[in-house]
């Protein structure tokens, strides 16, 4: 019966079948808003490094991307949008694509991401969270994070006990937004 309403542990992805236990997933590049084009790039590598401490999913490193792009015979800094990211995850016999937009809402930001089963492109999860003010977007990330490793089945009292992103890194987006940045040099730098 809680399997059926998704209540508790045994409502979960893992639980249902539909995800195995430290399965792969593709976190898709997140769109931006048009007012700052790169708030979806900071997002998702936020939400990468925040779901990167799960212990039952692991998201497709950056690395293991750029990989994928230089199979595919594309430029390593293409964007990998939606359909790429589907693309990708099909060719590698990667089951779900997480993908995500940034949309401006007055002075602050809805983030809302869907977790999508790569073949038959069935949504198996939405989530969404708000940030009233700039910011409040990394709190925002982190409770993102939080929601989609809760319902991807990781425990409860493994999710609670994450260090919250915003402590990890800072309360300033405009200090996250340089920290990513330099996290994207050093991996291209390390690519070359």
């Amino acid at each position: 019966l809680m399997w059926a309403f998704g209540i508790g542990s045994v409502g979960n992805l893992i639980a249902a079948g539909k995800i195995a236990t430290n399965e792969p997933i593709l976190i898709a590049d997140f769109t931006s808003p048009s007012a700052d084009t790169s708030l979806g790039g900071v997002v998702t590598e936020a939400l990468r490094s925040d779901i990167a401490q799960s212990k039952a999913i692991t998201p497709v490193s950056v690395t293991s991307m750029r990989d994928m792009l230089r199979r595919t015979q594309r430029p390593l800094d293409t964007r990998v949008d939606f359909a790429l990211a589907r693309e990708l995850a099909t060719r590698e016999g990667i089951k779900a694509v997480l993908a995500g937009d940034v949309l401006a809402a007055g002075a602050g930001f809805v983030l809302s991401a869907r977790l999508v089963e790569t073949q038959s492109g069935d949504v198996l999860a939405t989530f969404r969270e708000t940030a009233n003010s700039p910011n409040d977007v990394i709190k925002a990330i982190d409770g993102l994070s939080k929601a989609i490793r809760e319902k991807l089945g990781e425990s409860l009292r493994s999710v609670r006990a994450a260090s919250p992103l915003y402590q990890v890194t800072t309360g300033s987006l405009e200090a996250l937004r340089k920290y990513t940045q330099g996290a994207v040099a050093i991996d291209r730098s390390q690519d070359i």
